[in-house]
């Protein structure tokens, strides 16, 4: 999933959530990894951030739906690209060991 965001006035932002579905048991997994990247002038080139990794679950669980969280120090953005790149191999334990997994996500948000 990749995400680029243009502000019209540039914003200090130094969180961004993804509220993301995990439910092992159909292959929705969270994410490997979420890249915040970003343009601090119009004019500029994007650079990176952050970059969060995200643990593999090691088991099966209920499936839910929750927020994570990608904390940075404060930063003004003109523009903002968020990369939340799926798992690439669903683990061992899964049924459906070594395929890439899903990602869902249904909102982010800007702090």
């Amino acid at each position: 999933m990749e995400l680029n965001l243009k502000f019209k006035t540039p914003k200090t932002i130094s969180i961004v959530s993804l509220r993301i579905m995990e439910e092992l048991t159909t292959g929705i997994f969270p994410p490997q990894s979420i890249e915040i990247w970003g343009k601090t002038s119009v004019n500029g080139t994007f650079k990176r951030i952050h970059v969060l990794k995200v643990p593999v679950p090691k088991e099966t669980r209920f499936h839910e739906l929750y927020a994570i969280d990608v904390k940075f120090k404060p930063t003004i953005f003109s523009e903002l690209k968020i990369i939340a790149k799926p798992l690439e191999k669903i683990p061992q334990w899964h049924g459906a060991k070594d395929k890439r997994a899903l990602l869902l996500v249904d909102e982010i948000f800007l702090n």
